[in-house]
């Protein structure tokens, strides 16, 4: 059996191929309902699983398109969504033909089981192919999908507008972290500098390095390290700091 997949999202179409592949069956994937659509043409499956909220194309508008073509209005139809699961959704959804809607997520075999189950109420059914009677069927389409997508979006506004929230909240207190942080870094009373472990170049130097080294903060960034050792100290500092540790590290005594 050929199956096809059309979602737009990567990680649930490897899913879902690893769950087919391994019953035995071979799968089409396409990104969206367009891409669907266009190879549901070519390649003639024997179902398709559809994604709901899709670029281009959405679920609803494959399905239609699917339902309208004659080569493809036999084919069951279900939908995979974690979007589309209210029974607003459904019912347009099955006004359209799909067989049958699986929210997301399962587990393999749950899904399994729920599409086999389609299939075969599918296949066990007397209805006959969706015709021109898809007009009739889903004669206020555009209101109901009008409808259904609109509250979706206002959903998905929602969620947006609580993650901006969240984004502001996190950069505020990593703002105030580290500001605390650099106040803790500039006054604190023991000469505090940092460094790149590459280049061993000064990156920050507090004021009290700066008071106690009698280098000014220019000076400072403009050297490394190993320019305050002394020259026969810089090859056990350049072992030293070849290995960083993580954590705290009791660097011992050295010369500056």
């Amino acid at each position: 059996m050929k199956i096809l997949i059309a979602d737009d999202d990567a990680q649930v179409r490897a899913l879902l191929r690893l769950v087919i592949e391994q019953h035995g069956h071979e799968v089409i994937d396409a990104a969206d309902g367009e891409e669907g659509l266009a190879r549901a043409l070519q390649h003639k499956p024997d179902a398709i699983i559809s994604d709901g909220l899709m670029p281009r194309m959405d679920g609803f508008q494959f399905l239609k398109a699917v339902k309208q073509d004659a080569t493809l209005q036999s084919v069951p139809f279900v939908f995979h969504t974690s979007i589309y699961t209210a029974e607003q959704d459904a019912e347009l959804a099955f006004s359209l033909g799909a067989d049958a809607l699986i929210e997301k997520p399962k587990s393999p075999d749950a899904f399994w089981n729920e599409f086999t189950a389609a299939l075969d109420t599918h296949a066990a059914s007397e209805q006959q192919p969706i015709h021109a009677g898809l007009s009739e069927r889903g004669g206020n389409y555009l209101e109901n999908y009008s409808r259904v997508v609109a509250s979706k979006l206002e959903i998905k506004v929602r969620e947006l507008e609580a993650a901006i929230a969240d984004l502001e909240r996190t950069k505020a207190i990593a703002q105030e972290g580290e500001e605390r942080y650099r106040l803790l870094f500039e006054n604190n009373p023991h000469p505090m500098w940092v460094y790149d472990l590459e280049s061993l170049a000064f990156l920050a130097v507090n004021d009290a390095a700066i008071h106690n080294y009698g280098y000014s903060r220019e000076e400072f960034l403009s050297m490394t390290i190993s320019d305050i050792r002394p020259p026969e100290d810089v090859p056990a500092l350049l072992k030293k700091i070849s290995a960083p540790s993580e954590g705290f590290d009791a660097a011992g005594i050295w010369r500056h």
